[in-house]
């Protein structure tokens, strides 16, 4: 368990920050949230799932979701793994799902909600996307 920690931590001598994996988890979460648990208050009271809901259809929130749970999920193996075949593709994509938050938040007025978690969360991906080739290398056998 410990060298699988470490193999997560330390990629080829350099050290994957602990904030990427933070926030490959609060990615997870809020995917999880929005898959299978879509049916309770306090993610139906979220201002995505509201506007989504009212502006286009229920189900493309728990969609987003998928996408989220796919894109951490993918992004941890390409790390475990470390091979670079997934990693800008779907870096790209998780960049695509918090746009459409941030789209979302900004059409209905949500400001607060658009800088915080949206534009966050696309900042990270975009970094991420710059520097997954660091932490990853594409494969030649």
């Amino acid at each position: 368990m410990k060298s699988r920690l470490a193999r997560l931590l330390n990629v080829g001598g350099q050290q994957v920050h602990l904030l990427v994996h933070l926030f490959f988890l609060q990615t997870f979460i809020t995917g999880i949230s929005f898959v299978f648990f879509g049916w309770a208050d306090p993610v139906q009271a979220t201002i995505l799932w509201q506007a989504t809901q009212v502006h286009l259809w229920q189900w493309i929130t728990s969609l987003w979701g998928v996408g989220l749970i796919f894109v951490t999920v993918a992004n941890t193996v390409c790390v475990y793994t470390r091979s670079l075949k997934w990693g800008k593709p779907v870096t790209m994509m998780g960049f695509a799902l918090w746009l459409y938050a941030a789209v979302m938040y900004a059409a209905t007025g949500f400001w607060f909600q658009f800088f915080v978690p949206a534009t966050i969360n696309m900042l990270f991906w975009a970094w991420w996307y710059v520097t997954v080739s660091r932490f990853v290398h594409e494969r030649t056998d």
